[in-house]
């Protein structure tokens, strides 16, 4: 009964675990996330109101890698419980070998398999130092079925706990039935164990599978061994190997090195997935498009209020006399020229000659122009209505507006 309880509290501690740390991480988020929020007004409230970068997300400030794996082996909560459920059922194999160990009334009593049942009696009254003639009812039980010699070779197959315990067990599938029945949940308990060592967070997923192969593999390699092997007991019954207890200290002894090698064995992280950042993508869009609408409406309306159309010329004046100090720069016209994005008109050559030499970046920009003017003048024609009104000087007009459209240049480089 206390093993089943044992392993009811197996299967049982690590869903109300998981579940526990599902809404401990999912507060912790949302601690963050109002945090993060919080920051952002704050530096929002500290910058120019007529900026439209203040309505924006600061990408520096933002904390992306909420929803990422740790990259180095680290001691989390998820560790953390799965080292205790390891000591704990190490404390429990070990204790239970060395202290629990199977009762066997003939190797504890050094009596041959074939003793007979009065004989027994006495040594289990002189080992009990009983007053009375009487044994305990389990061993009364245990004495009645001695007086069978095929249940002396089940006690040999099967164990004192078996025989002793199973009191509606007559033939030997009964007693095999009841044996695996008891071994199974021996064997559940620890794959239970090999279970949550592996689960989610704990660097060892790849290793469930055959964990898990090799506790199933070893359940059934006992079952045939306990169930396919031939008991020899010697005529005499000295020198009787009890396979129950070899089967129980190889069974433990499994128990204890499994989930210990697989404590050992190298972490290794599955592959993020490609769709993981999209949730706080998302309420970082949502975020954007809502301050993108309300900056739409403040550009209209700082044009009705001095103080913000104060705020929001002195501003761009501002920037623009900064950018201003950037392009005139002849260091910043190097480099850009250097990089290939030179935007500045007389930047020198090679050889140090100052000439009327176009950056690239402008160079190319006026080439695209004039290819576009060259293909809207081949357009013109096709574009001009067939019925149009020779008397009318409605293409004179549009003649000129495109002629003036031509001839403008633009005041700043781009």
């Amino acid at each position: 009964m206390s093993e089943l309880a044992v392993t009811v509290g197996v299967v049982i501690a690590p869903i109300l675990w998981v579940q526990y740390q599902k809404r401990r991480e999912q507060k912790r988020r949302d601690v963050q996330l109002a945090r993060l929020v919080r920051e952002q007004q704050q530096q929002q409230s500290q910058q120019q109101p007529s900026s439209t970068s203040s309505f924006l997300p600061n990408a520096a400030t933002t904390d992306y890698s909420l929803q990422l794996p740790p990259q180095k082996q680290s001691l989390t909560p998820t560790l953390r419980f799965i080292l205790a459920c390891l000591c704990v059922h190490e404390l429990w194999i070990v204790w239970k070998v060395y202290f629990d160990r199977p009762t066997n009334i003939f190797t504890l009593l050094d009596m041959p398999i074939t003793t007979l049942v009065s004989k027994i009696r006495r040594e289990l009254l002189s080992a009990l130092d009983a007053d009375t003639e009487e044994l305990p009812p389990h061993l009364e039980f245990l004495l009645s079925r001695f007086q069978s010699f095929d249940t002396r070779a089940y006690y040999v197959r099967f164990g004192h706990h078996v025989v002793t315990m199973c009191t509606w067990c007559i033939t030997y599938r009964d007693y095999l039935f009841y044996y695996l029945v008891n071994v199974a949940l021996e064997y559940l308990r620890t794959a239970m164990l090999v279970t949550v060592m592996t689960m989610k967070g704990s660097g060892k997923r790849k290793w469930r599978r055959w964990t898990l192969a090799a506790v199933f593999g070893a359940l059934i390699t006992e079952g045939w061994a306990v169930s396919m092997m031939d008991m020899v007991i010697p005529r005499v019954g000295t020198d009787c190997e009890m396979w129950s207890d070899r089967f129980f200290y190889v069974r433990h002894f499994f128990f204890f090195a499994l989930p210990a090698a697989l404590h050992f064995l190298p972490y290794t992280y599955l592959p993020l997935s490609p769709f993981r950042p999209l949730g706080p993508l998302t309420l970082l869009l949502s975020r954007v498009n809502e301050r993108l609408a309300l900056a739409s409406v403040i550009q209209s309306s700082s044009q009705r209020h001095p103080v913000l159309l104060e705020r929001r010329t002195g501003y761009w004046r501002n920037q623009a006399e900064e950018a201003g100090w950037a392009r005139d720069d002849e260091d910043i016209m190097k480099e850009a020229e250097r990089l290939g994005l030179g935007y500045g008109v007389g930047i020198g050559t090679s050889d140090g000659n100052q000439e009327n030499v176009v950056g690239t970046l402008r160079g190319q920009m006026r080439s695209k122009v004039a290819g576009m003017r060259q293909m809207f003048d081949n357009l013109r024609p096709i574009m001009a209505p067939a019925t149009a009104d020779p008397t009318s000087n409605g293409d004179e007009e549009r003649d000129a507006t495109l002629t003036q459209a031509q001839n403008m240049t633009p005041a700043t480089p781009p």
